[in-house]
């Protein structure tokens, strides 16, 4: 392996077209041992499963603090994959699982700071942000003035940061807390 040549089990994730978006070719300075800054992994957790399923076959869900997985799409051994993957990685998080072979499945998932339930909101992103005193909320871009009381729990007080919610599949939102 040369020192430009992704890990084996990166390798095989993205020939399987489970490299998520926004990761590919990396500059040298990209690395942590260059400008001393880290940078998070693909996939907190690469395994593979034997389950039933037609090679070419995906699925992808999520999986709630509450103890519940929800399809996002595809079709595939959804209890399965959650049951291999529960000893390995701590809830919230979001999987990706695709059919390699007839009955083996290669699996993948990471970590997220929260899955949330936002049945009102007809956008597919929220965000919301706390700078000192100050809040400013929108979705899909367009400042509004609703609260959304799911989303308060992931502020704490005097804690400068931005919350912001994707949906993933019907009143199920994606979440990411980044501080300031």
């Amino acid at each position: 392996m040369t020192e430009n040549e992704p890990a084996p089990r990166l390798r095989f994730a993205r020939r399987f077209g489970l490299e998520p978006e926004g990761s590919g070719p990396k500059s040298l300075y990209d690395s942590v041992g260059i400008d001393g800054v880290a940078r998070p992994a693909s996939w907190d957790t690469v395994l593979h499963l034997d389950a039933d399923g037609e090679p070419g076959s995906t699925l992808e869900f999520v999986a709630d603090t509450a103890g519940d997985e929800h399809i996002v799409a595809g079709d595939g051994p959804l209890a399965a994959c959650a049951d291999t993957l529960a000893p390995r990685i701590e809830r919230p998080y979001v999987a990706h699982a695709v059919s390699i072979a007839p009955g083996r499945w290669l699996v993948c998932a990471r970590r997220v700071s929260g899955v949330v339930s936002l049945p009102h909101v007809t956008g597919d992103e929220v965000s919301v942000s706390w700078i000192g005193e100050r809040r400013e909320q929108s979705v899909d871009g367009a400042e509004v003035t609703a609260r959304f009381e799911p989303l308060e729990a992931f502020h704490r007080q005097g804690i400068d940061c931005a919350v912001v919610a994707r949906r993933m599949t019907g009143e199920l939102f994606l979440v990411e807390l980044n501080l300031l």
